[in-house]
């Protein structure tokens, strides 16, 4: 039996409601005074109603808070998600998105377009084989975050830093070895979970350019750019099971990483 719940205040009418009391605060001090209570006997009703949904949709809870992924197990989530293989069963669904999702933030002119336009082309091709890695090695000593190689001409490497900056050079010998492997296309990742960009301790500032006039290079976030990604796959997958896991790592990107963005917003304002 199908139980009818209203729509969960904790994703909507909460911050809504917040996002107001915002602004009563910085309006007229007399308003605030006139107006507060109101605002507060709304919250409880809103509170009430959560708690009372929570025993069918369970709002707050997160598989994620009893993992405490690190950097590693971020990284192995991400490759098993990308592995055609995988235990989740959903094939290149996961790949496709996340290509599609680097696709939807270039423009056309861009030279890195053109690049992801191939590597989608390889994905789609059955024929390609895709092999998904962690902790690769390089030549050098050094291991890549997440290589995927589709094909064997094509590529994908990710350096992974949800927290910490990269070593110096890192991103540098990384590019070299992303050339070296894959003879026909392909782009390095920076991901990063604190909003800074990739700067000339990781890799020089000629390097940087001719990777992104080569459109080889892909600077991006968890907070937006990963969010995207897992949404889109939300959307596509058929699992239920994967579902579920899906959406408990958006809501721990929300509450890990959003914070961080929102403070830079607010102090660059």
């Amino acid at each position: 039996m199908r139980i009818a719940v209203t729509p969960n205040p904790s994703l909507s009418s909460i911050p809504d409601f917040f996002a107001n009391a915002t602004k009563l605060l910085r309006g007229n001090q007399e308003q605030n005074m006139t107006n507060i209570h109101p605002f507060f006997g709304k919250l409880v009703s809103l509170l009430n109603e959560k708690r009372k949904n929570d025993r069918y949709l369970a709002s707050d809870f997160n598989v994620f808070d009893y993992i405490q992924p690190d950097e590693l197990k971020l990284s192995r989530i991400i490759a098993d998600l990308f592995d055609p293989k995988g235990s989740h069963g959903q094939q290149r669904i996961c790949l496709e998105a996340f290509v599609e999702a680097m696709i939807e933030r270039t423009s056309e002119e861009q030279p890195l377009r053109k690049t992801l336009t191939k590597l989608q082309k390889a994905v789609r091709d059955d024929e390609c084989f895709v092999i998904a890695r962690t902790e690769v090695a390089t030549r050098h000593g050094r291991r890549m975050d997440i290589v995927v190689n589709i094909g064997g001409k094509n590529g994908i490497v990710i350096e992974n830093k949800p927290w910490a900056n990269d070593q110096k050079d890192a991103l540098g010998d990384y590019a070299d070895e992303a050339a070296r492997r894959f003879s026909n296309c392909w782009v390095l990742i920076y991901l990063h979970g604190t909003g800074k960009a990739a700067d000339e301790y990781m890799i020089s500032k000629k390097k940087l350019q001719k990777l992104e006039v080569d459109g080889n290079f892909f600077n991006t976030d968890y907070t937006y750019f990963l969010i995207r990604w897992l949404k889109i796959c939300l959307e596509r997958v058929e699992a239920e099971k994967i579902r579920c896991f899906l959406h408990d790592f958006i809501g721990y990107i929300e509450k890990e990483f959003r914070s961080g963005f929102f403070n830079e917003e607010i102090n660059d304002a």
